[in-house]
């Protein structure tokens, strides 16, 4: 009797050890989800925030002043004109600061984009100005676009 008692001991104890080496591999499964989760922007939804535009922007911020301006120039501006048309002193510290938040964002590709020295313009301008170059592709002399004749198409 005392054999078969051994015997359901070790049974036992080799189950435990299975349930133990199970939960162990859970435990590593669920911080592997988690670590991915955090590698998730916050904004969710797997959707990368390069998409963004005046919603990333406070309304009223000095930034959405900015973008505002810029789009109604309908082309990247300076950052003294820029300052000049909100009403600001033209000097170091405010172009600085001005160049440096703007700098910020473009250097993300987000919402600003660096066109020159202290010269910003917008991405949504640059995705719209691609696509309006693309729709007026023009005819070459020979009757063919340029695409065509560069077999880009």
């Amino acid at each position: 009797m005392s054999t078969k008692l051994e015997r359901m001991i070790q049974k036992k104890q080799l189950e435990i050890q299975e349930l133990e080496q199970k939960v162990r591999d859970e435990r590593t499964y669920l911080r592997a989800l988690e670590d991915a989760m955090r590698a998730i922007p916050k904004s969710g939804h797997g959707v990368p925030e390069s998409d963004e535009t005046e919603s990333s922007l406070k309304a009223g911020s000095q930034l959405a002043t900015v973008r505002d301006l810029i789009l109604a120039a309908g082309k990247p501006l300076h950052v003294d004109e820029l300052l000049r048309q909100m009403n600001r002193e033209v000097n170091k510290q405010t172009r600085t600061s001005l160049a440096g938040s703007l700098g910020g964002y473009a250097r993300k590709s987000r919402v600003f984009k660096h066109e020159g020295p202290n010269i910003f313009g917008l991405m949504e301008m640059e995705t719209a100005k691609n696509e309006e170059e693309a729709k007026e592709e023009k005819p070459s002399q020979d009757g063919s676009t340029v695409a065509k004749r560069y077999k880009i198409v």
